[in-house]
C-alpha cells in the first residue's frame, strides 16, 4: 500500500525526485517478499542473500530522499537560498553522494556476510557492514547541524513576518523530516547491536525473528510513510519548488552534453532583426541609370524604389 500510495502521488503531485523513496519501498517490500517465499525452501542460499542485501540496503533510498528534500526546502523557504555558504543544490549532491559511498561500503559488507559463506568471510562481511551503517548514522549527524540551522533561521523569519503564504507551513515538513531521521537512526542502532553480538545461536536477536520486525522493518515503515503523511508536493508548489540543478548534477544526469533536461548541449546564437529599418543587406548600391543623377543610388530590396545615399544608413 505505502508503494501505491507513493507512486499515487508522485504523479498528482507532478514530483520526480520521489522515484528515490519509492526505490526505498520497492526494496523493502521485495526483501519480505522474498524473505516470505525463501521459508517454503528454506536450504536456498541465493533466495537468503537476495532477501539479505534487499533489507539491508534499503533504508540508504529512504535516507537519500530525506537529504534531498531538505535542499528543496532550504531553496523554497530561505529568501537567501542557502544554508551558510552552501546552495541548496550543492548541499543535495555532496549528501547523496556521501551516501552512496555508504552504500557501497554496506553492500560490500553485506555480500560477503549471505549464507553459505565461512564463518570467517560473514564476520569480516559484517565488520565492513557496520562501518558503512556507523558511517551512514554520522553523515545524518552532520545533515543534522545544517536541520538544526535551518529550524533557527526559520523561526527569525517567523518573528520578523518576512514568510507569507504556503511559505509559513515549513514546520510540518521540518519535523516530518526529523521524524523521519530519527526512525532511520533507530533501525542503525539496532543493527549495530545484533551484529555487534554476533550470529550465533547464542543471540536473541538473530534467533527471534519479533525483533527484527519492531526495529527494522517498522521503524522504516514509520520513516517512508511520513511523507505520504507530509508528502513535499502539497507545499513546495510553485517557481520555487523546483530545485534548479548544479554542474555536478548536469554531468550526473546526462554528461551535461544534450538533454532539455537540464539545459545542456549547444545553444543557437540568434540575432535580433529590427524589422522597423532595412539591414544593411538589404540595401545595396546599383549602376546609373543614364537618366539617373552622378550621385550613387541605393534599391531597396523589399520596396524596389531607389533612394540617395545617405551615410547614416550604411
Amino acid at each position: 500500500m505505502l508503494l501505491l500510495a507513493h507512486s499515487v502521488q508522485m504523479f498528482m503531485y507532478k514530483t520526480g525526485f520521489v522515484w528515490v523513496i519509492i526505490m526505498g519501498v520497492a526494496w523493502e517490500f521485495a526483501g519480505y517478499l522474498t524473505r516470505a517465499f525463501s521459508t517454503r525452501d528454506q536450504q536456498s542460499t541465493g533466495m537468503a542473500t537476495v532477501t539479505q542485501i534487499l533489507i539491508l540496503l534499503a533504508p540508504l533510498w529512504v535516507n537519500a530522499f530525506d537529504y534531498m528534500v531538505l535542499a528543496r526546502m532550504i531553496y523554497f523557504f530561505v529568501p537567501e537560498k542557502r544554508i551558510w555558504p552552501f546552495k541548496p543544490s550543492h548541499l543535495a549532491i555532496i549528501f547523496v553522494c556521501l551516501d552512496f559511498g555508504s552504500f557501497l561500503v554496506q553492500a560490500a559488507g553485506g555480500t560477503m556476510a549471505t549464507p553459505g559463506a565461512s564463518a570467517s568471510t560473514i564476520k569480516t562481511g559484517l565488520d565492513i557492514y557496520m562501518g558503512g551503517i556507523g558511517i551512514q548514522q554520522f553523515f545524518i549527524c552532520c545533515f543534522l547541524v545544517l536541520a538544526v540551522q535551518f529550524h533557527r533561521q526559520m523561526l527569525r523569519l517567523e518573528k520578523l513576518g518576512v514568510l507569507q503564504g504556503d511559505k509559513r507551513r515549513w514546520k510540518g515538513m521540518l519535523y516530518s523530516l526529523y521524524f523521519s531521521l530519527i526512525a532511520i537512526t533507530v533501525r542503525i542502532v539496532y543493527r549495530l547491536i545484533e551484529y555487534t553480538s554476533g550470529v550465533g545461536l547464542n543471540n536473541p536477536i538473530t534467533t527471534h525473528e519479533w525483533f527484527m520486525y519492531v526495529f527494522d522493518a517498522f521503524p522504516m515503515l514509520l520513516a517512508a510513510g511520513i511523507w505520504c503523511v507530509m508528502h513535499p508536493g502539497r507545499i513546495l508548489t510553485g517557481p520555487d519548488a523546483k530545485l534548479p540543478s548544479s554542474g555536478l548534477g548536469r554531468i550526473f544526469c546526462c554528461g551535461y552534453c544534450c538533454c532539455r533536461c537540464c539545459g545542456g548541449g549547444r545553444k543557437k546564437k540568434t540575432v535580433k532583426v529590427d524589422s522597423e529599418r532595412p539591414s544593411q543587406e538589404e540595401l545595396r548600391p546599383v549602376e546609373r541609370d543614364s537618366y539617373a543623377s552622378s550621385s550613387p543610388m541605393w534599391r531597396d530590396d523589399r520596396t524596389g524604389s531607389y533612394e540617395p545615399y545617405r551615410s547614416q544608413m550604411v
